[in-house]
């Protein structure tokens, strides 16, 4: 026996009180001073078990399947941006939905097999009507409470027929017909991740949008779209640009609020924004071996109230509501 099933054996072996949710946090050491934190902060809810992935990632995920008999068990691996309010999200979600095991940006329910995990990876040149015969398949099996298909698809696929197939009900990024026109009436119950996660951002920062003159540098059906009709049915005067947009200065200069996801580095300059902006920065970009975001950051910072940074900022975020928008649905088809 490994030292580390020793390990588990040991801990598992203590009988904990079963009013306190039991967390078991796997991670290769990266992440005490997060995992210090929900700790503290949970004191007189949880009872947190850790346990180091020395031997491989894989390996650690049998071991503790094999173990899982806590009420939440989190996988943290050095892929993985970790925040401290996610890992309270995480909490706050078994408490209002007692879903139990956390896998990075997938949900288990207790004692599934992570080796059969519904993870499927086809080649680019995969036949449309396959990909659609599995996404039929997935929406009949009450196993499977949440379906995501990663975009962009192949360009001879047709992403709207794609998406249409995800039932209305497990489509975890909100992107059917069905939930956009649920979005548009006002019901954001299931909304696209990302849009979710910069308006629980604004929220949570106490960054008030009403009346307020915002400019969205994205027309995306999965970011820009979305989030000007939050932003509208929160009474903000929403303006959308993008990377063809002319003189795109002339419309950010005035903005209270700019929303950025193009991909494209050091878009937004210091001579197109005015003091007091508030910047949320939702691109992604790799320059050589650094990411960097669509502003100038370092140069547009110092005019700023607030200003997200890249990486750690809206990415996380987006995670955050993935996890979220998966509870919702696993807990509306209970």
């Amino acid at each position: 026996m490994s030292y580390l099933e020793n390990c588990l054996n040991s801990v598992m072996d203590q009988d904990y009180p079963r009013h306190r949710y039991e967390i078991i946090v796997a991670d290769n050491g990266s992440t005490d001073n997060s995992v210090s934190f929900l700790e503290s902060k949970y004191e007189k809810d949880i009872t947190l078990v850790k346990f180091g992935i020395n031997n491989g990632f894989a390996k650690g995920n049998n071991l503790a399947v094999k173990y899982a008999k806590g009420d939440l068990l989190v996988f943290l691996n050095q892929d993985t941006i970790v925040h401290n309010q996610w890992l309270s999200a995480l909490v706050k979600g078994i408490h209002d939905n007692n879903y139990d095991v956390c896998h990075s940006n997938m949900l288990f329910p207790r004692n599934a097999e992570f080796e059969k995990a519904y993870k499927r990876e086809f080649p680019e040149n995969i036949y449309e009507e396959k990909l659609i015969s599995l996404i039929k398949k997935l929406n009949n099996d009450k196993k499977v409470h949440a379906i995501m298909v990663e975009l962009p698809l192949p360009k001879f696929m047709d992403e709207k027929k794609v998406l249409k197939a995800i039932s209305p009900e497990k489509d975890v990024d909100g992107l059917n017909p069905v939930n956009v026109g649920n979005l548009l009436v006002g019901d954001e119950t299931i909304a696209p991740c990302t849009p979710k996660g910069i308006m629980r951002m604004l929220e949570k920062m106490k960054i008030k949008v009403v009346k307020k003159d915002v400019v969205i540098v994205n027309n995306s059906n999965v970011v820009g779209k979305p989030l000007a009709m939050m932003l509208t049915n929160r009474f903000a005067t929403v303006t959308i640009c993008h990377v063809k947009t002319r003189y795109l200065g002339r419309f950010t200069k005035k903005a209270e609020i700019i929303i950025t996801a193009t991909g494209v580095p050091n878009l937004i300059k210091q001579d197109m924004v005015k003091e007091g902006v508030v910047i949320i920065d939702a691109g992604i970009n790799c320059k050589g071996d650094r990411v960097c975001g669509d502003v100038d950051f370092e140069n547009v910072k110092e005019l700023t109230s607030f200003i997200t940074p890249v990486p750690g900022g809206v990415g996380p975020m987006t995670v955050a509501m993935v996890l979220e928008n998966t509870l919702t649905l696993a807990k509306n088809q209970k």
